[in-house]
């Protein structure tokens, strides 16, 4: 077993424009990229005004190179985070986004690129500022084991429910912040098995061939990488 840390490749938040529907603004085929400096990553908004309501919705999207790693067995989630407001849940839905496969930038039109009901992690808590961890489950493995785990973070009981949030007198609005660098960017650690390279100390043990030998107690050549550390 080994342990790899593995930046994100790309990331990035995109936000709905402003609606005077909940369905217009959840269900939006695109949108804009936001700035990194944006506190409101991650955004469910309701805001109700004299011309009538009005509502938003922000996403974080986010993409890892697995693709070095076989055998992996475990994925943890580390955010930067900058604070909240809200104190609601999140969740972790594949995505689509960066092309599909990565690679690709970021675009407006990658704010609908979910596979909703297709989540990695539970509801989670957003952390206070600092950085955060959140532990994938069975199907963050899977993707993880494709060579690419593409993500999205959403607000859990509204966003990913597809849920209309209520309007108080005030208004509603929730977010999370994502700080970039802040010490530390966007990561995943992963657990995986290295694959066996087989022994390389020569191709032959006290003068017999390996092909004549085929293991040693039982082991295969090929799942062994040292001999008496050679």
């Amino acid at each position: 077993m080994a342990v790899a840390i593995i930046p994100a490749s790309a990331y990035g938040s995109i936000t709905s424009n402003n609606y005077g529907n909940w369905g217009a603004a959840q269900g939006s085929a695109t949108g804009t990229i936001q700035s990194v400096n944006t506190q409101q990553d991650i955004e469910v908004s309701a805001i109700a005004g004299a011309r009538g309501n009005t509502y938003r919705v922000s996403r974080f999207f986010m993409w890892f190179d697995t693709s070095p790693y076989p055998n992996i067995t475990a994925v943890e989630y580390y955010f930067p985070s900058g604070g909240q407001q809200g104190n609601e849940e999140y969740i972790i839905d594949e995505s689509t986004a960066f092309g599909g496969s990565g690679g690709s930038p970021l675009v407006g039109n990658d704010f609908n690129n979910i596979q909703f009901g297709q989540a990695t992690t539970g509801p989670f808590q957003w952390g206070n500022p600092g950085i955060f961890q959140v532990s994938g489950g069975a199907y963050a493995v899977t993707l993880a084991n494709t060579g690419v785990l593409n993500n999205v973070v959403l607000n859990f009981p509204y966003d990913d429910q597809n849920n209309p949030p209520a309007i108080g007198a005030g208004g509603f609005i929730t977010w999370a912040d994502v700080v970039p660098g802040e010490p530390i960017d966007v990561y995943i650690e992963i657990t995986y098995t290295p694959t066996p390279t087989g022994w390389t100390g020569g191709s032959s043990i006290n003068g017999v061939a390996l092909a004549d030998l085929g293991s040693m107690n039982g082991i295969p050549f090929t799942d062994i990488a040292s001999i008496n550390g050679i």
